[in-house]
């Protein structure tokens, strides 16, 4: 099985989810609104070849990738 993780906070992607977690908190201290966050997991399954996994789940999240984008810059997924 492979994992994939997407993090984001309102613009700014993030390497880990603890680097979502301290900006938020930063943005917090410092007054300003928090951003929408997304956090998200995509398992996928790995039936004879790992290529052919990690090729399709790449291609699904280049697929989703603009209404996750669009998702935390507009505070919602719309439509």
């Amino acid at each position: 099985m492979l994992v994939y993780y997407w993090f984001q906070a309102g613009d700014r992607l993030a390497g880990n989810e603890w680097d979502v977690r301290f900006r938020r908190l930063l943005d917090l201290l410092a007054g300003h609104d928090l951003p929408p966050t997304l956090i998200i997991s995509v398992y996928v399954s790995v039936e004879d070849d790992v290529s052919a996994a990690d090729a399709a789940a790449k291609r699904f999240l280049a697929g989703l990738a603009p209404y996750l984008r669009a998702a935390t810059s507009s505070g919602g997924i719309h439509g």
